[in-house]
């Protein structure tokens, strides 16, 4: 019997060491670790992230898209490998946001636009300058968005 292809991505947050002249202004990097994602999968993501690395734009939505600082593969005793994208920490996502007791809380229209324009502004950003689609399928993904 075989394993259904699953994408499981493990987020790690872990303490960098001052003493390692790391160039982040933040003390905090969150990993992200690749478990049973198809390596095709794995693969468009390298492709892309490198793609946006090299890119050159005055498209101010370029500032809502969060940069991979590093990657690195860590490799299990059977030989697999998780492949893992370092970043800066983001902030609560939007769905959290939303359920600060665990119930959804209405948002303002006042909250809502802004996030809107910048979710906006970092597609055309992806679209126009990168020639990226984004397809993510749940509203959690809202959160890799930014709002520098």
């Amino acid at each position: 019997m075989s394993r259904p292809a699953v994408t499981l991505i493990i987020f790690l947050a872990y303490y960098v060491n001052r003493l390692t002249n790391s160039s982040s202004t933040s003390d905090c990097m969150a990993v992200k670790v690749y478990v049973r994602t198809p390596r095709q999968a794995i693969n468009r993501e390298k492709v892309a992230e490198a793609h946006l690395a090299e890119l050159q734009t005055a498209n101010p939505g370029c500032f809502f898209i969060r940069q991979v600082l590093d990657s690195f593969e860590l490799l299990r005793s059977n030989g697999d490998s998780h492949l893992c994208f370092v970043h800066e920490p983001l902030q609560i996502s939007l769905y959290s946001f939303q359920r600060p007791g665990r119930k959804a809380v209405p948002f303002s229209v006042d909250l809502v636009k802004p996030v809107i324009i910048y979710i906006l502004k970092a597609l055309d950003f992806l679209h126009t300058d990168a020639g990226i689609t984004h397809c993510g399928k749940h509203r959690q993904h809202a959160q890799s968005l930014g709002t520098a």
